[in-house]
């Protein structure tokens, strides 16, 4: 891996579980090559990130909705120990290929993107 940063982007899908108002629980699963079917996490899509007042919140992410969510990650080169501050900022070629021994996820970013309901036959 080159020192710097990276974006790794992937479709999962997800169903919401539970949503109080303030915040939703969404168990993901993969839908694209080894993670086909596989369950992923649980993200949680809290209310406040939105404008939505606590009901809008509960009609627009009611338990049993499914959702396309694209995730972003952002992965960078973390400087292992033996890395000073100052090799790094210089760019050496020694810095340079101790740094790329511990990649780091740095943020991780899921994006609903769609919502459909679950038909249900009972």
């Amino acid at each position: 891996m080159e020192r710097g940063l990276h974006f790794v982007r992937k479709w999962i899908e997800g169903e919401v579980q539970y949503n109080d108002g303030q915040f939703a629980e969404v168990q993901t699963n993969g839908i694209h090559g080894i993670e086909t079917n596989l369950l992923l996490e649980t993200l949680q899509i809290h209310r406040e990130d939105t404008d939505d007042t606590e009901s809008e919140f509960k009609h627009r992410f009611p338990v049993g909705t499914c959702l396309d969510i694209l995730t972003t990650t952002e992965i960078f080169a973390q400087p292992t120990d033996r890395c000073s501050t100052e090799e790094q900022d210089q760019g050496s070629a020694s810095a340079h290929q101790c740094c790329l021994n511990k990649p780091v996820i740095v943020r991780k970013f899921a994006i609903p993107t769609s919502l459909w309901l679950l038909h249900r036959s009972a």
